[in-house]
């Protein structure tokens, strides 16, 4: 059972769902969660330059290796970082300190994104998978850059998410 994910075309929500899904399933709105993301670098790009991403979502820190294999670090908890001296003792500051010096940490790029989650119910209202969409968007009103469906199946119900899948992709949308 593993995910299916797909960049649709244009905003889409509860009747666009319905209409893609052409009546043949019944979509049921579950929540919604807004992240905003800072993505955070000192003004010459120190740490991207040396392939490493640090960002900064609710109180999470994540450090992201770019170039190898290595998990993410995530501390939970602090405020936005300016300085080395600033970054929670620990993993992260131990990778970056000697990148940032006496730099300061800058919003490189910010992000917001949208998700809706939904259950997608068959005709004896069995849940056959699970169904997000996330707009992704510059900033906080920027407009949707990047709308994303990610279905996750439930247990059996294979042959129907392959359909779904179809359906999304005879409306353009592009399976990842």
């Amino acid at each position: 059972m593993t995910a299916t994910m797909f960049r649709v075309p244009g905003p889409i929500g509860q009747p666009t769902l319905a209409r893609v899904l052409d009546g043949a399933f019944t979509v049921i709105e579950e929540a919604v969660l807004a992240v905003d993301t800072a993505y955070l670098d000192t003004f010459d790009w120190r740490l991207f330059n040396r392939s490493a991403s640090l960002l900064y979502s609710g109180d999470t820190l994540t450090l992201a290796l770019l170039n190898t294999d290595k998990k993410k670090v995530q501390v939970i908890g602090g405020q936005r970082p300016v300085f080395a001296w600033d970054l929670p003792s620990g993993a992260i500051r131990k990778q970056v300190a000697g990148a940032l010096e006496m730099r300061a940490l800058l919003v490189r790029a910010q992000t917001h994104t949208l998700t809706t989650a939904y259950r997608v119910l068959n005709d004896n209202d069995e849940t056959i998978c699970q169904l997000a969409v996330d707009a992704i968007s510059h900033g906080l009103d920027g407009d949707a850059v990047g709308i994303f469906v990610r279905l996750l199946p439930a247990r059996g119900y294979d042959r129907e998410l392959a359909g779904i899948g179809h359906r999304f992709t005879e409306t353009g949308a592009t399976e990842l």
